[in-house]
């Protein structure tokens, strides 16, 4: 149709009166077998029938680009769910080959997922990949956030439940071993958090992790009050006893954003 336009549009002879007039002989022929001869010589009813089905093109255009995309969210998912899907009966000793150990508390696992998605625990088990058998390894990594910690290996998730009681402490397992989505996840959940409260003792994981997001969380939550920030109840504590620099540096920071 938008050939049908241009040929309206484009065929200008310079001399006629109306718009059929105004085609050379040849598109006159083009109209007349697509059945427009009528419509073009009585005037804009041509037009409007020619702008109406270039509409309806490109809108059955939208509608497939739309369709197109619904199907590869729903593969992506089917994919997801598939990926994320996890038995506990798959993580009883019978059918694991690593032992993880931290504080006397233990999680069995399989070394091939572990090392696939870490690095540092790769290195760690060099040399026992190939050994037959269960073998031991010792993490740093909190007792109480080990559990949920080895299960992201296996699922890409960590649960609200989860994040609410261990997030610090899933940060810094994450970082030791290097699992840099599962670090973006408690960072974002820890920056999402912060408030007057909390916000000193966040600053300092901030700075602890070296996190953008967690440090520029509690500068944004700090900075419309900077002069109210000697009144809160982790300041005597920071302040008296634990690390006066680390408030030197929150000042500092806050001074150059307002800056």
């Amino acid at each position: 149709m938008a050939t049908m336009r241009r040929l309206s549009q484009g065929c200008n002879t310079g001399s006629p009166v109306s718009q059929w007039d105004q085609l050379c002989s040849k598109c006159q022929t083009i109209v007349k077998e697509q059945g427009y001869e009528s419509e073009l010589k009585s005037g804009p009813s041509f037009q409007a029938q020619v702008v109406k089905q270039d509409m309806e093109k490109k809108l059955k255009l939208v509608e497939d680009r739309l369709y197109e995309k619904e199907e590869s969210e729903r593969a992506l998912q089917e994919q997801l769910i598939f990926l994320s899907t996890w038995d506990p009966v798959v993580m009883s000793p019978g059918y694991t080959d690593i032992i993880l150990q931290a504080g006397g508390y233990i999680v069995n696992a399989h070394r091939a997922v572990l090392a696939a998605k870490s690095d540092v625990i790769l290195k760690k088990m060099k040399g026992n990949l190939d050994q037959l058998g269960t073998v031991s390894m010792e993490v740093h990594v909190f007792p109480e956030a080990l559990d949920a910690f080895v299960r992201y290996f296996y699922t890409g998730h960590i649960s609200h439940r989860d994040l609410k009681s261990y997030a610090p402490k899933l940060l810094t397992a994450a970082k030791r071993y290097g699992v840099r989505s599962l670090q973006l996840i408690a960072e974002r959940y820890i920056a999402k958090h912060v408030s007057r409260e909390t916000a000193l003792s966040t600053w300092e994981l901030g700075v602890d992790h070296n996190s953008e997001i967690i440090k520029d969380s509690v500068l944004q939550t700090l900075a419309k009050d900077v002069q109210d920030i000697p009144k809160l109840g982790e300041y005597r504590t920071y302040r008296c006893q634990k690390d006066p620099e680390l408030l030197v540096g929150l000042f500092e920071n806050l001074i150059g954003r307002i800056i």
